[in-house]
């Protein structure tokens, strides 16, 4: 297996961990949205998608939205619209 294969693989299994709305705040995390405007999107409240943002961040090991979203996409999660 290259290393991308694997890479892939690994992100998947760190995503397949989340709950499906931190799955759908991902991706607007991974379209560079803010949590207002993921809020928005969603119809939730900013303090809600602050708090799945920092589940999602906690649950992928990441350090920030920067590298959730660079995990997003290595894992193939689909681009919001």
């Amino acid at each position: 297996m290259d290393t991308n294969a694997r890479r892939t693989a690994r992100a998947r299994r760190l995503v397949d961990v989340l709950t499906a709305r931190e799955r759908e705040v991902l991706v607007l995390v991974g379209l560079g949205l803010s949590s207002a405007e993921a809020g928005r999107r969603l119809y939730l409240g900013e303090g809600t998608v602050t708090t799945n943002v920092r589940n999602i961040l906690a649950k992928l090991d990441c350090a920030n939205r920067v590298q959730a979203a660079i995990l997003a996409h290595e894992s193939g999660l689909p681009s919001a619209e």
